[in-house]
């Protein structure tokens, strides 16, 4: 009896009596292991890296907005202290300059690849040399805008803001006001007009004396 089990065993395992082993995971199997795993190690990249990409362009944007602010502050400075008329558009640049005397702020650093000789900024032409105060809404009149002009003094009307804004989905623009706001590229959803009352300005001059 013991001899016929040996002689079974012997049979139904290999040639030395042992049992075969388990035969390996097929390649399709090994393949969809792999493709699994790389795809779960994406997902954690993808997880760790886009905060970091979504914060980079938050700081270039809050960037580009002091930057346009300080620029705003220094146009209104240079129109006080002449006779309270905004710069020419052709040499805005140039003629602000000695108040805020720093050239790297007049540089739009959310451009990639940006030049030394490239700006990004522009003058709004239709305020070139007005009285800011006699201008009827002054908080919804652009002074300064993010524009694909690279040159320096730069000036246009609203057509070269960048139809892809440079700070995610935001263009920055400053106003007559002085203050600098982010708005969406379908911004302004109509023409601005400029509208001038001479009044306005006389009554910010009573106001000052």
């Amino acid at each position: 009896m013991s001899d016929l089990h040996t002689y079974k065993v012997m049979q139904e395992g290999d040639a030395d009596g042992k049992y075969p082993r388990p035969a390996p995971p097929s390649t399709e199997v090994s393949r969809w292991f792999v493709a699994s795993f790389a795809c779960f190690v994406l997902l954690i990249l993808a997880v760790i890296l886009f905060p970091v990409v979504t914060k980079d362009r938050g700081s270039r944007r809050s960037i580009t907005l002091s930057n346009m602010k300080q620029l705003a502050l220094a146009t209104m400075m240079y129109t006080d202290d002449n006779d309270e008329h905004l710069p020419p558009a052709e040499s805005w640049m140039d003629v602000i300059e000695p108040y805020h005397k720093n050239d790297r702020i007049a540089h739009d650093d959310s451009i990639k690849d940006r030049k030394d000789d490239e700006y990004g900024f522009a003058f709004f032409e239709p305020v070139s040399c007005i009285n800011p105060w006699s201008v009827v809404d002054q908080a919804g009149v652009p002074m300064l805008f993010q524009s694909v002009l690279m040159g320096r003094n730069a000036h246009s009307d609203l057509s070269t803001l960048p139809s892809i804004p440079r700070n995610g989905k935001m263009n920055i623009i400053a106003f007559l006001d002085g203050h600098a706001k982010a708005f969406p590229p379908t911004w302004p959803e109509y023409p601005i007009t400029v509208v001038i009352d001479p009044s306005l300005a006389k009554e910010q001059e009573d106001e000052r004396q």
